[in-house]
């Protein structure tokens, strides 16, 4: 597989939200007032699902979030 990363250094995202974060319309409570619908990472999971990748959250990232895209070679 190949595997990309996306990392920030902002808040890490809490253990209880790893996953919800990526249900559609959902925000982080800190952002709340923060522009956007909270659709960009429904759409990039369902993106990568059609492309037969996995987008997901790497859990054992400290100090913001990195997220991992896995593209698998074929």
């Amino acid at each position: 597989a190949v595997i990309f990363g996306v990392t920030n250094d902002g808040t890490a995202i809490p253990a209880e939200l790893r996953e919800s974060i990526f249900d559609p319309f959902h925000r982080l409570p800190d952002h709340a007032a923060a522009p956007g619908l909270g659709l960009g990472l429904t759409i990039a999971r369902k993106l990568a699902s059609v492309l037969q990748a996995e987008l997901r959250l790497d859990a054992d990232f400290t100090g913001g979030a990195r997220f991992l895209l896995s593209i698998p070679h074929h």
